[in-house]
């Protein structure tokens, strides 16, 4: 039903509002992940890792209960870090990697901005 509600061309942000389902996350204590995860917090309540583990938790399961994700491009790379991370590859490539993608970004920009500045 949200996704329907936020579709829609004319919608009222007030209705929408009563419209969105509550979401609820219900935690299984017992899970191995859970306790792998509570376990490794214990250890290093900093640890990187984790954050993007329990983020990546939680998104997978609202995208699983049918709800849409607001930025997908975070969810993306949580998911190639974790796969680097499993293929043990390089984490330092990977950082020269996202702002070698950040800059062709603002280069892009800056080409759309001046050709519109052309049409004008």
């Amino acid at each position: 039903m949200e996704r329907i509600m936020k579709s829609q061309a004319l919608r009222n942000d007030n209705m929408m509002h009563h419209m969105m389902g509550k979401r609820i996350l219900e935690i299984n204590v017992e899970s191995d992940i859970i306790q792998e995860l509570f376990r490794r917090l214990n250890i290093d309540k900093n640890d990187k890792t984790i954050k993007d583990i329990t983020w990546l938790l939680y998104e997978t399961t609202l995208i699983n209960s049918g709800f849409s994700l607001e930025e997908s491009g975070t969810f993306c790379n949580r998911i190639y870090k974790m796969l680097r991370l499993g293929l043990d590859l390089n984490s330092d490539v990977v950082v020269e990697e996202d702002e070698v993608i950040e800059e062709k970004k603002i280069e892009n920009d800056d080409i759309e901005e001046s050709s519109m500045e052309e049409i004008d």
